[in-house]
């Protein structure tokens, strides 16, 4: 090869090794570049794993558990049980999505706070109306717009007021189903009602019902909490105090007519013989209970009802102790003993004692047991302070049978719902956020405490708290969130591995290049100088 021909050679093997050397440090930065990358993905992916999400954990018939949004809490629905959970910001306004903002403008409500009248809540009802809110009908119904009375408007309603009495057969703690009672026996309650409608009589009989006459004869001498009583006393009185009472008659004989009415009786309570005081007692209770328990509504709550009636009546004849002995409590205080033994028989000179209030708890307790079962853990022995009774159960539902409203159900729900929700605009003022209908905006601006969630608490009174603090809002671990994550995460490392290998294989391409282009061009570069080297020695010879 001659000299230029070499050197020709020579530069286009340096120039190829230089482009290859330069390839080989950009791949080595891309490399370096998809390691980053690799560690960025990652870490995305691990907070991916940690992403929660907030839903709608409220009693549902089907179970179903739903994502948080502004409609299931602030739209009236068996979601939420026809009570709003209402968005606030920090200052407490409620957060308004465009169409309650914009019937809060048209209805005159001040953003700050307004007066709450009933003409004020009419106006705001008729204005959710027109801006698809509820109905035109339903607006009618609460207003009284289509002719009839307008359904009741509370200015405490969500402010320590009781809730509008919504349902026929509603479920009630022991609390609430005392102030049912001390409602329904407030004249004040029933004077407020159409004398002439059938909802007025039909609470007029339950106050009756719910009342036990004590005329001295009756059920003889009435004792409550220990001193005699000469008025009349309620159910009320049975459920929050210890009501006795003391007849003459022997506790042989009481417990024999027990005996028989348990041997012999038919399924209502007018088998129950009312020709002595304990037996009248247990009759009108009997009566009573069958006003406001659900008895005739279906098969299972009434196979219930004449259960726990046979069960009281079989406990209080069999009226002995763990030996089968009749109880023998002659140096304990008369009321006292009353009050302890379960079936509240107690036999002295002056005569009987039976303790009615033990006997109204023994039959919610049956009543109880048979709807749950026995495995709901309660059960009558034969003292009290050895029973575990319901109604010790402060959180047991009892299913109450209420007089029949004049108006339809949902329509009283979707009105106490929004009376509360006039109400807490009115108090607290109202402000407009177009994007809280976006469930991810809500649930980001909840979870940063941008936003918070008003609730009814148990003393009728709306607090605003965390958004996990109304038993209805749960965090959960974003499921979906984690797969798309994952997904993504997994994609996006395929291409990377993928890049890197590619690269990689062209890394080792270029080595075994530049090695190649190495040797030969130290071979050219023998090549150049051997005939520089020869040309030189030629000249000089």
């Amino acid at each position: 090869m001659g000299l230029a021909a070499s050197q020709a050679r020579f530069l286009a093997i340096t120039a190829r090794k230089s482009d290859c050397e330069q390839r080989s440090m950009a791949i080595a930065q891309e490399k370096l570049s998809i390691t980053r990358e690799l560690s960025r993905i990652s870490d995305e992916y691990q907070r991916a794993l940690d992403a929660t999400k907030l839903i709608w954990d409220g009693e549902t018939e089907d179970g179903t558990v739903y994502d948080l949004s502004y409609d299931v809490m602030m739209n009236p629905s068996e979601l939420n049980g026809y009570s709003p959970f209402l968005v606030t910001n920090r200052t407490g306004q409620i957060v308004l999505d465009d169409q309650l903002a914009n019937a809060c403008e048209a209805a005159g409500l001040d953003q700050i706070s307004s007066s709450g009248s009933l003409a004020g809540r009419n106006n705001f009802v008729r204005q959710l109306a027109k801006v698809g809110y509820i109905s035109s009908a339903v607006a009618d119904v609460i207003t009284g717009d289509g002719g009839d009375a307008t359904i009741e408007w509370s200015d405490k309603a969500g402010f320590g007021g009781q809730m509008l009495d919504k349902s026929v057969a509603q479920a009630m703690t022991i609390t609430t189903m005392v102030n049912y009672f001390e409602n329904v026996l407030d004249p004040a309650f029933i004077n407020q009602l159409d004398p002439n409608s059938v909802q007025y009589q039909k609470y007029q009989d339950l106050a009756t019902k719910l009342t036990f006459t004590n005329d001295g004869t009756t059920y003889g001498t009435v004792y409550r909490n220990g001193s005699k009583l000469t008025e009349d006393f309620t159910i009320v009185d049975l459920l929050t105090s210890n009501v006795t009472i003391n007849f003459d008659m022997s506790e042989e004989d009481f417990v024999d007519a027990l005996t028989d009415l348990v041997k012999d009786r038919s399924a209502t309570e007018g088998a129950i013989d009312g020709s002595n005081p304990a037996m009248s007692a247990l009759a009108d209770i009997v009566t009573l209970f069958r006003a406001v328990l659900p008895a005739d509504v279906q098969t299972e709550e009434t196979q219930a009802f004449e259960f726990a009636l046979n069960e009281t009546i079989q406990q209080l004849a069999d009226n002995t102790d763990s030996y089968g002995n009749p109880f023998n409590t002659a140096t304990e205080d008369l009321l006292t003993a009353a009050n302890n033994q379960n079936g509240g028989i107690y036999n002295k000179r002056k005569g009987m004692f039976v303790s009615l209030s033990n006997m109204v708890e023994m039959f919610l307790t049956n009543y109880a047991i048979a709807l749950g079962g026995y495995e709901s853990g309660y059960y009558n022995s034969i003292k009290a302070s050895d029973s575990n009774f319901v109604t010790n159960d402060y959180n047991y539902m009892y299913v109450m049978n209420q007089p029949e409203s004049v108006y339809e159900e949902k329509d009283m729900m979707v009105a106490d719902f929004i009376n509360v929700l006039y109400n807490n605009i009115c108090n607290h003022g109202w402000t407009r956020n177009e994007n809280v209908n976006d469930n991810d905006f809500l649930q980001n601006a909840l979870k940063n405490g941008q936003y918070f969630i008003s609730s009814l608490n148990t003393d009728l009174y709306y607090y605003q708290d965390h958004y996990t603090a109304n038993g209805c809002v749960g965090e959960v671990t974003d499921d979906e969130a984690v797969t798309l994550a994952e997904a993504e995460y997994t994609n996006q490392k395929n291409k990377l591995n993928y890049k890197e290998e590619t690269l990689e294989i062209e890394m080792k391409n270029l080595d075994l290049e530049i090695s190649a282009l190495t040797t030969e061009y130290d071979t050219v570069k023998s090549m150049i100088s051997k005939n520089v080297e020869k040309i030189f020695t030629m000249f000089n010879s």
